[in-house]
């Protein structure tokens, strides 16, 4: 898979705002880059999928929503 290049257009307190290159911005927490990342400095970003946090973020959602309709079926039996 291909990364996005991306350069740093500048810093702003705990972000940095990169540039993609079709022009669209992304800020970013400074936490997430190299510590000694600077104004014009090229950065590669690589995306991953997480399966396994994909997996229970969807049995969270699923898991709320039983309990919501399950409330729901109570308040409306009374």
């Amino acid at each position: 898979m291909d990364s996005l290049k991306a350069t740093v257009d500048r810093l702003e307190a705990d972000n940095a705002v990169l540039i993609l290159e079709d022009g669209q911005k992304l800020i970013i927490p400074l936490k997430y880059l190299a510590d000694n990342i600077k104004e014009s400095d090229v950065v590669h970003l690589n995306i991953s999928l997480n399966p396994i946090e994909t997996e229970f973020k969807q049995k969270q959602a699923k898991d709320l929503l039983q309990e919501i309709l399950k409330k729901q079926n109570e308040s409306e039996g009374t």
